[in-house]
């Protein structure tokens, strides 16, 4: 038997044994004893299967069937049932018009599915969004979930289930699931631009302590503009901070303690940061000092209390959705999908 028909044989049996999207299936020496091959040639079939997306190997964990793998390939693809669209309690408020959204794209893309909003505490993402990964791993019906504003935990369990998902957002390191992120590179390279056109001679950038792939290329971009400006190593300072406002506040002090004679702009990741490290700047008398600007790598606001850079992305909302549903659709048939590089353009919003 040559690879493309063990790999063939592999597919039925997965159909055979009456498997769904999630289930765990044979690992490659299972499948060379079950079928009298080599290890080596059940790995190379299982290879095709894998670029597929019809198993995923996951180290450590086993095999388990993906969401290329089709039940019934003479009936073409799978309708779509269901679609569960998550989000955190923070984005459904500054974000309503969401649901219209979604709703428009679903009703043109997916029109034989239901479409289900949950909208989960910001405290407790990762309970509440398992047991509707959990529902989806059991179904019987084709169902996905878009996950918008999610945390690392909530990725790598939708990664780690095997489920049709998308992120709506910036994965983190490691989550392969394929996502639609606002332009990171060119979010860095406004306020880097505009900080320096302020006169900044040095820039202090504060991040969260667990990166995205977003992150790595926002932080690339900001390098990269210094470096264009010919600006000498060591202008760049970078503090990964975790959420706790009293030690966002020890590592802004401890950087601005010996005075801020050179002019320095603070860049944050995002808007919450930012509102921090402007309350901080107020408390200790320098909210409006003339040597230090700040740049959030944020979304808007819509109710903007604060004066900032700040950088919005150039969104036709209906489309940039569209544009999601229509790499999920992709995905569940098993076309390939750009895990990647697919992005959302942004302007920047002047604080004067």
């Amino acid at each position: 038997m040559d690879i493309k028909d063990l790999a063939v044989a592999i597919e039925e049996d997965i159909r055979q044994r009456g498997l769904r999207r999630g289930d765990r299936y044979l690992t490659a020496k299972e499948v060379g004893e079950r079928f009298q091959v080599s290890t080596v040639t059940a790995h190379r079939a299982m290879v095709i299967l894998t670029d597929k997306d019809v198993v995923v190997r996951k180290r450590k964990s086993g095999t388990f069937v993906g969401t290329g793998f089709v039940r019934n390939p003479e009936s073409g693809p799978e309708v779509m049932h269901a679609l569960h669209v998550v989000m955190d309690k923070t984005y459904s408020s500054s974000y309503p018009f969401v649901f219209e959204a979604f709703s428009n794209a679903v009703e043109e893309l997916l029109p034989d599915a239901a479409i289900e909003f949950h909208v989960a505490p910001d405290d407790d993402s990762y309970i509440f969004t398992r047991r509707i990964v959990e529902q989806i791993s059991n179904s019987d019906y084709q169902e996905a979930i878009v996950l918008i504003r999610s945390t690392e935990r909530v990725q790598n369990m939708v990664h780690s289930a095997g489920i049709n998902a998308v992120i709506f957002g910036s994965p983190y390191l490691g989550v392969q699931v394929p996502s639609l992120d606002t332009d990171q590179a060119k979010i860095g390279r406004l306020v880097t631009e505009k900080l320096i056109d302020e006169g900044c001679k040095r820039m202090i950038l504060l991040q969260r302590n667990s990166w995205r792939r977003g992150d790595n290329i926002l932080f690339n971009s900001v390098s990269q503009t210094l470096g264009d400006g010919n600006f000498p190593m060591g202008t760049l300072i970078i503090h990964n901070i975790p959420s706790s406002r009293h030690i966002v506040e020890a590592e802004l002090m401890q950087e601005l303690s010996n005075g801020v004679e050179q002019k320095t702009g603070i860049i944050t990741r995002g808007n919450d940061l930012a509102d921090q490290v402007m309350e901080i700047l107020a408390q200790n008398g320098l909210e409006n000092h003339d040597n230090i600007e700040v740049g959030s790598c944020g979304h808007s606001h819509i109710n903007r209390s604060r004066s900032y850079l700040q950088v919005a992305p150039k969104v036709d909302y209906r489309k940039q959705v569209v544009k999601l549903l229509s790499m999920l659709v992709d995905h569940s048939t098993g076309k390939s999908v750009d895990i990647a590089f697919n992005t959302v353009d942004v302007k920047l919003i002047p604080c004067k």
